[in-house]
């Protein structure tokens, strides 16, 4: 029996070593994973409560100026994030990341605060079951939108920002701009040489997945800098800087 109960006494405290190794190895080199390292879809919150809509968004620069400490906790962004005209608060989280759930329908300003920071953003209306995600730039006084998307309570989606990727045949191109996948067909009305990587444009189409935008209408807003237009090509130059929808 003695030989047999050391060697259930040695598994044990391999055992227990060995996790404690894992465990100690994950402190000292923690992965930010997860859905709140990136914008996009996989961080946007479910459907709010009726009467609220919701606001989450990505402030870049964040995570790349943050570290670990050496207990493997994070450090403060020291960035705050307010509801102008209310006392609701949040703060940016290691990964840039905030959110804001329950948001009352109406118009929203928020105001990012911190070290040498103090900028208003007007977001616009806040309907109702609404989910809006934004991908920011915030500067001392400024706070600029690089891209951003709304998602309706029907899953009518408006999309604003670069391309990021552009794949397919014309007229079957699929699209990626903030985090999202956007399927374009024949029915939907924009050039397919227009749609090239940095292209500014603004979908409006309908949710279909976690993931997945199906255009029904595409405005060309700003073209990549450096890159004129293909020569007969300009079909979408009335739509430039077309606000008229928003």
């Amino acid at each position: 029996m003695r030989p047999l109960h050391r060697f259930r006494t040695v598994t044990i405290g391999l055992s227990a070593a060995t996790l404690l190794s894992a465990a100690c190895g994950q402190w000292q080199a923690p992965a930010p994973t997860g859905p709140s390292r990136v914008p996009g879809p996989a961080a946007i919150p479910s459907m709010p409560a009726a009467g609220t809509g919701t606001i989450s968004g990505s402030v870049n620069g964040m995570s790349r100026a943050q570290g670990w400490t050496a207990n493997g906790s994070s450090t403060s962004t020291n960035l705050t994030v307010t509801i102008v005209e209310t006392n609701v608060s949040t703060t940016v989280d290691f990964f840039g990341r905030f959110v804001f759930e329950s948001v009352p329908t109406a118009s929203v300003h928020l105001r990012f605060s911190g070290p040498g920071i103090n900028a208003t953003l007007n977001v616009g209306v806040v309907r109702e079951r609404e989910r809006i995600d934004l991908n920011l730039t915030v500067n001392a006084t400024a706070v600029t939108i690089e891209s951003s998307i709304r998602i309706e309570a029907d899953d009518s989606t408006e999309i604003d920002g670069p391309v990021t990727t552009v794949s397919g045949t014309c007229p079957n191109l699929v699209v990626g701009i903030h985090g999202m996948t956007v399927n374009l067909s024949s029915s939907t009305p924009v050039s397919c040489e227009s749609m090239r990587v940095g292209v500014r444009i603004r979908i409006s189409g309908r949710h279909h997945s976690t993931s997945v935008v199906v255009a029904v209408r595409v405005v060309v807003v700003t073209r990549p800098p450096n890159r004129p237009p293909a020569p007969g090509n300009d079909d979408d130059d009335d739509d430039d800087d077309d606000d008229s929808d928003d």
